[in-house]
Parts: C-alpha cells; sequence; structure tokens
C-alpha cells in the first residue's frame, strides 16, 4: 500500500506539479510501539515476529529520478522498521 501511494504521488508531482528530481520524501510510520512485524510463518516458522518498542518510525528517502524502482526506494524505511523490532529484514522483496 505504501508503494503503491508513494508512485501515486511521484506520479502527481512529474505530470501534474512538473515537479524536477531529486525529491525528498519523509515516511512515517507513528503510534507503533507494542505492535509486532507480520511476517512469512514459511520463513520465521511463526506470523508475528520482533516488538517495536519506540512511537515512531521515520526515514527520509530521495528519488532521483521518476523511473526509480519505488521498492527499491523504500527499502531503507521498510529495514529501519525491521532493525527497530530486533530483525534483521530478508534480502529478497
Amino acid at each position: 500500500m505504501l508503494s503503491e501511494t508513494l508512485s501515486n504521488l511521484l506520479d502527481v508531482a512529474e505530470r501534474q506539479l512538473k515537479l524536477e528530481p531529486p525529491l525528498l520524501a519523509w515516511v512515517l510510520l507513528n503510534g507503533v510501539d507494542g505492535f509486532r512485524l507480520a511476517v512469512d510463518p514459511q520463513k520465521y516458522h511463526q506470523s508475528r515476529v520482533g516488538q517495536l518498542l519506540q512511537p515512531q518510525v521515520e526515514e527520509r528517502v530521495e528519488i532521483g529520478s521518476y523511473g526509480h524502482d519505488i521498492d527499491s526506494v523504500l527499502r531503507p524505511f521498510f529495514e529501519k522498521i525491521y532493525d527497530k523490532a530486533g530483525r534483521e529484514r530478508p534480502a529478497e522483496g
């Protein structure tokens, strides 16, 4: 859902607002303390792992061009979520 939203925002920035890259975006999850990561039970042998102990996770991401893969742009943010939950994000996906 986050990838799709950022993709839509970038589409508006490029086509309607005519903004030139690089663009900066701040990605934030607020009120997440106490939540656990929902994960693939095939990989972790359980459906939830690692509890977030801080109320928010945020990351500044830079979009160097409109052709960038959104998932690779957001990867540092998702890695930070796993880190805050005491886990390392899997290499794939």
